[in-house]
């Protein structure tokens, strides 16, 4: 079994129930998840209370997964969402790289060039 399917047979369980299930896929993806976020929140308080956030919603949005990309991808979304939620209600810009924003148009309404680093701009 490669790491997708045990993801996968992971999340099924987790769907059912199964909170141990939620747990081992949370103790695996944490790390990950906190340094992704610590890409645009720069206060490590902050950005573990994020990354919380994070693992919540995905909690609760778990029957919404339906397996159409790997579990990581679909928990890195969310991850960025909230840290730009987070930033958008605290008054703040969400940063990225100028190469994640050219990447990334889903997140980059309106880029705005600062050297290598991007302030990612959205409608309100």
């Amino acid at each position: 079994m490669n790491d997708r399917q045990i993801d996968q047979v992971l999340v099924e369980r987790a769907q059912k129930g199964d909170h141990k299930a939620f747990e081992m896929l949370m103790s695996k993806y944490q790390r990950r998840l906190n340094r992704l976020i610590s890409r645009f929140i720069q206060d490590e308080h902050e950005v573990h209370d994020v990354t919380q956030e994070a693992m919540i919603r995905a909690y609760r949005a778990l029957a919404n997964f339906r397996g159409e990309s790997a579990f990581y991808t679909w928990l890195y979304r969310i991850g960025i969402n909230t840290a730009k939620n987070f930033l958008t209600t605290s008054g703040r810009q969400f940063f990225v790289s100028s190469e994640a924003a050219s990447n990334c148009q889903t997140i980059c309404v309106k880029p705005l060039r600062l050297g290598k680093w991007t302030a990612c701009l959205t409608k309100k």
